[in-house]
């Protein structure tokens, strides 16, 4: 996982507190993966490119 350029985990799970912006670099390998976001208080979610389903070389 990479923040801001950083490396800051080579651990296959990574937790955070998204308590302000942040930018986040994953690599994974080709598998599908769900997410599910819950949202507290203000703030949006967005994913980008917007389908269905996205597979890592197609970004």
């Amino acid at each position: 996982m990479i923040e801001d350029g950083a490396k800051v985990s080579t651990d296959a799970n990574y937790s955070f507190t998204a308590s302000a912006k942040r930018n986040l670099l994953a690599n994974f390998i080709e598998k599908k993966f769900e997410l599910m976001a819950k949202l507290s208080g203000q703030g949006s979610v967005e994913k980008q490119p917007d389908k269905a389903l996205i597979y890592p070389e197609k970004l």
